[in-house]
């Protein structure tokens, strides 16, 4: 009989792409909400896959293997402070990176291996101590044996069980790259069931708020035997940083109750400006010059967003109030605009201006004569722009 104490490493970068193989689980009691016949125990927030492990009769010389998944599901991290293993020496933990904390949502798997080398019943319990409500000290029994078998890595000697995952997910890294932030990346994931039985998809969750799943399918869904199932998975930065997590999937799969998926990316602010900006180029003038003109004028104006989002334009009128010694001498009228329009950034669109005078005169562009462009720019929501012109004609200029 030995004691083991395994230390808790913090885990400085994410845990890596972990397919793990875990038992069938033995069906304990459910507390809070978890399916039946699962093999779960549930804490207050964390819930422990399995309260009783058995790695089976294996021959001299082979070795079997069982994985532990904690889950916190939870809205506060819950903290690990202390894992002994009490028992037979022919368990250890082979986990390399424990988690001193598990973030809400997040998940800790617990490899397993028993490698005995004398023969009979071999027995240990796996302690752990937390901060979770009800989940202070948890015991997790360890059971095999040593005899004449064959190894058998599936935990009983059912002959029909199978003894590899019948489920897998791809990919399982996912990197995506820089999002700027407001926006989302996303990335298509395939869950197949390569077996010849359905698989329960327990749960999907990530590890940090900045990841999460599309929700295409309510969980716990039953994934048919030889079928597959897609869904996304999102990534919105929040903070020009680079970001790393994992996605865990969870399943009653024996042999695969935890698919873990890598997942990262980097937040980047590629707003320069953030707002959109009306723009027009008048030329080397600072207003729009109709020149010279003997008879009715129109001019096409463009109107570029040189912003970094989206600028909404919603109405476009001309402003006249010259006049030539009291006498009218006509206006500016606008025309190829009817309703508000929204321009991406870099795109433009286009209207007229006709220039009509009721007699021989100069309107004076630096004045009372203007353009009026009303959008949504946070910076120029009124963007006016002068206009100028004279009639040569000595009648009018209609």
């Amino acid at each position: 009989m030995s004691r083991t104490r395994i230390s808790l490493i913090p885990l400085a970068l994410s845990l890596s792409v972990v397919l793990t193989a875990c038992v069938g689980l033995s069906t304990v009691p459910a507390k809070d909400i978890v399916p039946e016949d699962t093999g779960e125990q549930a804490f207050g927030d964390l819930t422990i896959s399995s309260t009783a492990l058995d790695f089976g009769d294996v021959a001299e010389g082979e070795t079997s293997s069982r994985s532990l998944t904690l889950e916190n599901t939870g809205d506060l991290t819950v903290a690990i402070s202390d894992l002994t293993l009490d028992g037979s020496s022919a368990f250890t933990v082979t986990t390399t990176t424990l988690l001193n904390d598990i973030e809400p949502g997040g998940t800790q798997v617990i490899d397993l291996l028993f490698a005995p080398e004398d023969l009979g019943e071999h027995n240990a319990t796996l302690t752990l101590v937390t901060d979770a409500p009800g989940a202070e000290s948890v015991e997790v029994s360890l059971s095999g044996s040593l005899g004449d078998g064959g190894g058998d890595d599936g935990g009983d000697d059912d002959s029909d069980e199978p003894t590899t995952a019948m489920i897998s997910l791809s990919p399982l890294t996912v990197n995506f790259g820089t999002v700027d932030l407001g926006k989302t990346g996303s990335e298509l994931m395939t869950i197949t069931n390569s077996g010849s039985e359905g698989v329960l998809v327990k749960s999907v969750s990530a590890s940090t708020t900045v990841f999460s799943w599309g929700k295409e399918f309510s969980v716990p869904y039953m994934l048919d035997a030889g079928s597959s199932r897609t869904f996304t998975v999102i990534y919105t930065p929040t903070a020009e940083k680079a970001d790393t997590g994992t996605v865990t999937v969870a399943t009653d799969d024996p042999n695969a109750s935890s698919i873990v998926v890598s997942v990262s990316g980097e937040g980047f602010d590629r707003c320069d400006l953030c707002y959109g900006l009306p723009y027009i180029d008048t030329g080397s003038t600072a207003y729009i010059d109709f020149g010279l003109v003997s008879s009715s004028t129109t001019k096409t104006v463009d109107i570029q967003n040189v912003g970094d989002m989206d600028l909404t334009i919603s109405s476009i009128y001309a402003e006249n109030g010259a006049d030539f010694l009291g006498i009218s001498t006509g206006n500016y009228i606008v025309g190829g605009f009817s309703s508000a329009k929204t321009l991406a950034p870099g795109s433009s669109l286009s209207f007229t201006i006709t220039y009509k005078l009721a007699g021989q005169a100069t309107i004076d562009g630096s004045s009372d004569n203007f353009v009026h462009i009303i959008s949504d720019s946070a910076h120029t929501s009124d963007y006016t722009v002068a206009l100028n012109g004279i009639c040569l004609s000595e009648t009018s200029c209609y």
